[in-house]
């Protein structure tokens, strides 16, 4: 999937997420602040949130760490995801 390092800031990432928001469904301007150790690049803070937004868009339906990436629907033209475990009792 990813580089050994970028792997191990996805899952830093995802398990943030599921400690925050659990199975909640949330956007991007939800998880911008969970996702300090994944390369958005040096935009503002929306540039940031479309590069967060396309990472979570190519990382949808992967389970990663015991969880998938699920996109729920478009809220006002933005997407929402929401987190489900996957090979463990729910």
């Amino acid at each position: 999937m990813e580089s050994d390092p970028e792997s191990a800031n996805i899952a830093a990432f995802v398990s943030a997420w599921w400690l925050k928001y659990g199975n909640r469904e949330v956007g991007t301007h939800d998880l911008r602040e969970l996702a300090q150790d994944l390369d958005l690049g040096d935009g503002n803070e929306r540039s940031q949130q479309v590069r967060l937004g396309k990472r979570l868009h190519r990382l949808r339906d992967w389970q990663l760490g015991g969880y998938r990436v699920v996109y729920t629907r478009d809220l006002k033209k933005a997407a929402q995801y929401k987190l489900e475990l996957v090979g463990r009792d729910k």
